[in-house]
């Protein structure tokens, strides 16, 4: 099993591909807080980047919060044993609304639904 780091080679940091994964995404999933936008991959693992406007969440120590909390779930949700996403990757974006918990057993509960979510739409296809 994978360390369960947060490497730079698990972030997106061009936006020419986050404009790519909102132009032609492969899976949605969403609810009234979080977007969640995911892209197949050629590479052998999954790429994160979590955007979380001032707009939606006005202070910085919150929407770094909520970031810390997207990316820790993310984390365990792509060396988990379950998820097979070591065949075939995924970009993934994440997209923060105004009303997500901040709290962090309330907001991993939330975003494990997710990403449970977007696991089974992928496995599916």
């Amino acid at each position: 099993m994978e360390s369960l780091s947060f490497s730079q080679y698990n972030r997106i940091k061009n936006q020419s591909t986050v404009s790519a994964i909102f132009n032609s995404s492969d899976y949605i999933v969403k609810n009234k807080s979080v977007l969640i936008l995911a892209k197949r991959s050629q590479r052998s693992y999954c790429r994160l980047v979590v955007i979380c406007g001032k707009k939606n969440i006005r202070h910085a120590v919150d929407r770094n919060r909520a970031k810390r909390i997207v990316r820790e779930t993310f984390r365990h949700f792509k060396n988990c044993q379950n998820h097979t996403y070591h065949q075939e990757a995924l970009d993934i974006v994440v997209l923060l609304k105004k009303p997500f918990m901040f709290h962090l057993d309330d907001g991993t509960a939330y975003l494990d639904e997710l990403w449970r979510a977007l696991n089974k739409k992928f496995k599916n296809v």
